[in-house]
């Protein structure tokens, strides 16, 4: 009954069965690609599971350092309050906006390496 539909759904009816035939064929490539591979030893799993512990404990360890914590403490105040501070000490001056700019995406940045 293809011939009773109009050309555009005969197109797309036709486009989504190729779709479907080429990804049934990656995937029967990505199936045969794996079962060629040789599971690991339980000795391998093992030193993986260390590494990973050690290196999250690493990264734990920076996170709960208390100088850490003070001066995410420190910049979460300056991104809640810093610009309004800086607006009511006095007009700053134009020139001095990069420092402000500056400052913020340091901030920035180190809230992103945080949450990351």
């Amino acid at each position: 009954r293809i011939g009773a539909m109009p050309a555009r759904s005969a197109m797309a009816g036709m486009f989504r069965v190729m779709r479907s035939s080429s990804s049934s064929l990656r995937l029967r490539g990505r199936l045969s690609a794996t079962e060629d591979h040789q599971p690991h030893s339980s000795e391998d799993e093992e030193e993986v599971q260390k590494k990973e512990a050690r290196l999250k404990m690493f990264f734990m360890d920076i996170a709960e350092n208390k100088w850490v914590t003070g001066v995410n403490i420190f910049f979460t105040v300056f991104a809640l309050y810093g610009a309004d501070v800086w607006e009511l000490l006095g007009p700053p001056p134009i020139s001095a906006d990069p420092v402000l700019h500056t400052m913020s995406m340091l901030v920035f940045l180190f809230f992103c390496v945080e949450f990351a």
